[in-house]
């Protein structure tokens, strides 16, 4: 990450820091990662998209957090990805 956009990146979080309804910050960001914030923000303001980070798989207490609700599941309604030879982990 270059010196510019990491401080931009610190400006960005002092603002999130404060409770203001509306943050307004400059960045000057590499035209790649200008390319990604403009898809993320069509897609937010389109569809209302949630944009989370690129992992394959996330905790109960992860997923809570991204998706802004209670991690308590229906056991009936949740599937859980089995591995090793006897369902467990590992």
């Amino acid at each position: 990450m270059s010196t510019t956009l990491t401080e931009d990146v610190q400006v960005l979080r002092s603002g999130l820091a404060g409770d203001e309804p509306e943050i307004e910050v400059t960045l000057r960001l590499p035209r790649e990662s200008a390319k990604k914030v403009l898809a993320l923000l069509d897609a937010e303001q389109t569809t209302g998209a949630v944009v989370v980070p690129a992992k394959q798989e996330f905790t109960t207490t992860e997923a809570a957090k991204i998706l802004g609700m209670s991690r308590r599941v229906d056991p009936e309604d949740a599937r859980v990805p089995r591995r090793g030879p006897h369902g467990g982990r590992g």
